[in-house]
């Protein structure tokens, strides 16, 4: 390590001048580049080395094409004929004229699309929306059936206990009678068959107490039967409503599909036909310019149909489908209330 102070004069100490020529210094400097003279010039023959500077000369002798970033026709080739086609103005009109086409075809698809959704969708809304109302009424109904029927069968359980009410009170009457009858105060012929008839007036008043209940209770089990088989089918009732709703909205969504494939075919065909007449319409425009100019013309690059726009505009979500997507939602979510 060295000490601060020879750190110190080690680094203010200028460098040290080496002795070197002025001489020597002329002798390291590149020579001036040799000119040729007159006398030197000699006319190039095929065999001698080009200079650098001809690949430059032969890309300027070549024709340039200038296409915009906005031009409808994309280069294929660099054909003469290609190129030709590419920059004359009335092929170009024509193809703009039929991209032009082309983006008003597109949107017209998806136009057809949309309404054809939105027609769907409002179906389904619709039918969201009034089947609560639906089962709200069946509900309704069903309870006004039970009402009655249970004001019915109150009704005939009034009307028995009214018939067993009288035929108890005939059996006292008959069973008065015959103690009447049978008393030795009455100083009349009793036998042992009027005995016999009290004996038994007396068991039928005995019994009449349960088989009154018996009636009863066989009259309240009929009538909760018929309750319960009521109740069993209103419930079927509701379930095959649900049923219904559910095979409602499958066949909806069926339907929507075979009218897709339908609306896919019919547009693919029309795709065929359009791109036909395009072709058509641009070869004979251009078969009259080869008669006007004499000179040959190549065919069109063939336009390619892209769907990134009609998907961007199927994929937007009209009105009509996002409420349908709502009453969805709000049907699903109340169905756990409905049953």
């Amino acid at each position: 390590k060295f000490s601060t102070l020879r750190r110190r004069k080690t680094i203010d100490a200028p460098p040290p001048r080496i002795p070197f020529p002025i001489a020597a210094i002329k002798t390291l400097r590149p020579p001036p580049p040799l000119r040729p003279t007159s006398a030197d010039q000699v006319p190039r023959k095929s065999s001698t080395r080009e200079p650098v500077s001809r690949p430059a000369r032969r890309i300027a002798t070549k024709p340039m094409v200038h296409i915009t970033s906005g031009s409808p026709l994309p280069r294929s080739d660099n054909s003469p004929a290609s190129l030709r086609s590419a920059q004359h103005p009335r092929l170009k009109q024509i193809r703009w004229a039929q991209l032009e086409e082309q983006t008003r075809f597109i949107r017209f698809e998806a136009d057809q699309r949309r309404v054809m959704h939105s027609r769907q969708s409002e179906r389904e809304r619709r039918v969201l929306e009034e089947y609560p109302q639906k089962v709200q009424a069946t509900k309704d109904r069903h309870a006004e059936t039970l009402s009655s029927m249970e004001h019915r069968h109150l009704s005939a359980e009034v009307d028995l206990e009214r018939a067993l009410e009288v035929e108890r009170q005939a059996c006292d009457t008959r069973l008065k009678h015959m103690q009447a009858y049978c008393n030795p105060r009455s100083n009349r012929m009793v036998t042992k068959q009027h005995y016999q008839q009290l004996e038994q007036q007396y068991h039928e008043r005995s019994v009449i107490d349960n088989l009154h209940a018996s009636r009863i209770n066989v009259l309240r089990e009929k009538q909760g039967k018929q309750l319960e088989r009521m109740v069993g089918k209103q419930e079927a009732e509701l379930k095959e409503m649900e049923l219904q709703l559910a095979h409602d909205m499958q066949q909806s969504q069926s339907s929507l599909r075979s009218d897709e494939q339908i609306l896919q075919h019919e547009f693919s065909e029309r795709r065929k036909r359009l791109t036909l007449r395009w072709s058509l319409a641009e070869a004979i425009e251009r078969k009259k310019i080869e008669k006007e100019t004499g000179e040959s013309y190549a065919p069109l690059p063939n336009i390619e149909w892209d769907d990134a726009q009609q998907s961007r505009e199927e994929n937007e979500e009209p009105a009509d489908d996002q409420m349908a997507r709502n009453a969805r939602m709000a049907y699903d979510a109340s169905r756990g209330n409905m049953f």
